[in-house]
């Protein structure tokens, strides 16, 4: 990390920072192949912007959802977003995949729906930032 080897990381597939100091940090992943272990294995750097209490407080959320959590099946679910005016476009997703009924929509109606558990979610694409996707609304038909 910024150049210098994170010790409790070496020999983990993966690595978690906890109560990291705010600052901008470059991180790449440095490993070696099995067949080659004099030749280190590099990851692409990428840059990551840990945002202090006071930083994070101001961030909006662009976009949130909200549906019925519970219905019979057969009857009809209606999902809402709440979205900032920074938000451009969108799309709503089930299950993974997108829902093109209801593309550039605050709200979405699926009708007679079929028994099931279903995650919901909204991605949004913004003017200034990067994309968003919304944390996923379980919703239970039974």
């Amino acid at each position: 990390m910024n150049g210098s080897e994170v010790r409790e990381c070496r020999d983990q597939p993966s690595c978690t920072w906890q109560n990291t100091t705010a600052g901008t940090y470059k991180i790449k992943a440095i490993g070696y192949d099995a067949n080659n272990n004099d030749k280190p294995v590099v990851s692409n750097e990428v840059t990551v912007k840990v945002l202090s209490a006071a930083e994070s407080a101001n961030i909006k959320v662009p976009a949130t959802v909200y549906c019925n959590k519970e219905l019979n099946a057969g009857q009809t679910v209606t999902c809402t977003t709440v979205i900032s005016k920074d938000v451009v476009s969108g799309y709503w997703e089930v299950n993974g995949q997108k829902y093109t009924d209801c593309t550039d929509k605050t709200s979405c109606t699926w009708v007679n729906v079929p028994a099931g558990t279903y995650n919901v979610s909204v991605k949004v694409k913004r003017e200034i930032e990067s994309d968003y996707s919304t944390s996923l609304f379980t919703v239970i038909a039974r």
